[in-house]
């Protein structure tokens, strides 16, 4: 009697978990830096968390160890800008090539402003084109509304989370771009030699006036008058931040406050030495 009842008890388990079906995990996603990481992140909350697979975007060079490898071969997607931004990644493709089907290769997909320190053949993407596009929030927003569809396609349990998640955050990418474009109202009719160095997508979204210098080392200068002065490496920006969810919109409005800063004092500098010009003159 005593063992009927344990089998029958045993039956009712085994009913309980064919009737339930498998369980479904959401999909496991790899981004390349952290800006990508961010946005991502931001579309992925409520289903599962994504992995950092460089965690400074400033780590370009090098090669991937075991561990960043095992990522990317256990990853259902790879979410990049690609090969001519990340070779540790690039480099790792080339030894397992089988990753190829797992990714998304942003820099495919958004319109791309060309290097003017580039000298190759303009054909080639990757070398001719300046990659780092998500300073610019319209870009940002394509990239957005590329990976969403992938990501419903691959788990389509979570499509109205991800669906909710990208209107939302759209939304507030329109909101940071709408609030920094109001920052620089006051200096789209300046002069064109107001500052150098700055990201060039920042630059051709937020302040059309401005010409861009050819130096790349990240700095931004006050070039209003004589020497060139650094206001603010706009990289160290970055730096103490912890990658998550908010880390783009945090970093793009450092940013915004520090080229402000910086034009704010170039234009200060321009004022004093007209005036010292016109009190010479005076004498």
């Amino acid at each position: 009697m005593i063992k009927i009842k344990i089998y029958g008890s045993l039956m009712v388990l085994l009913l309980m978990f064919v009737s339930a079906g498998p369980v479904s995990a959401a999909p496991r996603v790899v981004v390349s830096i952290p800006p990508l990481y961010s946005l991502v992140s931001a579309l992925m909350q409520g289903a599962e968390e994504p992995a950092l697979i460089l965690e400074q975007d400033t780590a370009y060079s090098g090669n991937m160890d075991a561990f960043q490898k095992s990522q990317m071969i256990a990853a259902d997607m790879v979410i990049w800008v690609g090969p001519g931004l990340e070779t540790p990644i690039a480099r790792t493709l080339e030894q397992l090539p089988i990753l190829d089907s797992k990714l998304i290769t942003l820099s495919n997909y958004v319109p791309l402003l060309t290097r003017d320190d580039h000298q190759g053949p303009p054909e080639s993407r990757q070398l001719s084109r300046d990659l780092r596009f998500w300073t610019d929030p319209r870009l940002a927003i394509m990239a957005v509304r590329m990976i969403t569809p992938r990501l419903v396609r691959l788990d389509p349990e979570h499509q109205e989370l991800y669906l909710d998640n990208e209107i939302a955050l759209i939304k507030k990418l329109k909101i940071l771009e709408q609030d920094i474009a109001a920052m620089f109202v006051p200096f789209n009719s300046k002069p064109h030699d107001m500052v150098a160095g700055l990201d060039r997508y920042f630059a051709h979204r937020f302040m059309a006036s401005t010409e861009l210098a050819s130096n790349v080392d990240g700095a931004l200068y006050k070039v209003s008058t004589g020497r060139p002065t650094s206001c603010i490496n706009i990289k160290s920006v970055k730096q103490n931040m912890t990658p998550a969810a908010s880390y783009y919109f945090e970093t793009m409005r450092q940013t915004a406050q520090a080229v402000y800063s910086c034009i704010k004092g170039s234009q200060a500098q321009t004022t004093v030495a007209k005036q010292e010009q016109a009190e010479k003159h005076n004498i």
